[in-house]
């Protein structure tokens, strides 16, 4: 919430998409890094918009979101991969021979996931449908929902359930 009132301060028109976005994603690498949590979204997104003095945080958030989609990326792949050899491990176990693969669940799991995320951040935009809250609501959406997958799936690395 606290990222939502910091950027909503910076709602500009569409001509911001023209200029050249100052997004660092070096911040919420770091945060990821050294403590995740909810407080990590929205690092880049903001300090963008502050350096745009004041403009382009739907531009900046859109920003985010697509370093944070490449992070969720390698992440997913990562935990798919361990899956995956895990699921050939367990297989030759016979106290594990009616184990459901993991991998399958994993890759089900994401497409879900990414098909929801779509589906609600473009509610989210209709609720500004025709005005600046329209891109606002989606860039939004998209970057919390994505930074948010992104703390679950290294939670689930880290086997945490």
């Amino acid at each position: 919430m606290r990222i939502l009132m910091a950027l909503s301060t910076f709602l500009v028109p569409c001509a911001a998409l023209a200029q050249e976005v100052p997004f660092d994603p070096a911040p919420i690498q770091h945060c990821l890094e050294s403590d995740p949590g909810p407080d990590c979204i929205g690092l880049g997104a903001t300090a963008c918009a502050t350096a745009m003095g004041g403009t382009g945080a739907a531009t900046c958030m859109m920003a985010e979101y697509a370093f944070l989609e490449s992070v969720l990326r390698d992440d997913f792949y990562f935990l798919y991969e361990g899956e995956l050899a895990a699921d050939m491990i367990l297989a030759d176990l016979s106290r594990f021979a009616e184990r459901p693969a993991g991998a399958p669940l994993l890759a089900e799991m994401q497409d879900r996931w990414m098909a929801w995320r779509e589906t609600l951040c473009a509610y989210e935009a209709l609720q500004g449908w025709n005005t600046d809250g329209e891109a606002f609501n989606e860039a939004l959406c998209l970057m919390q929902l994505t930074g948010e997958k992104v703390l679950t799936l290294r939670r689930l690395a880290m086997g945490g359930g």
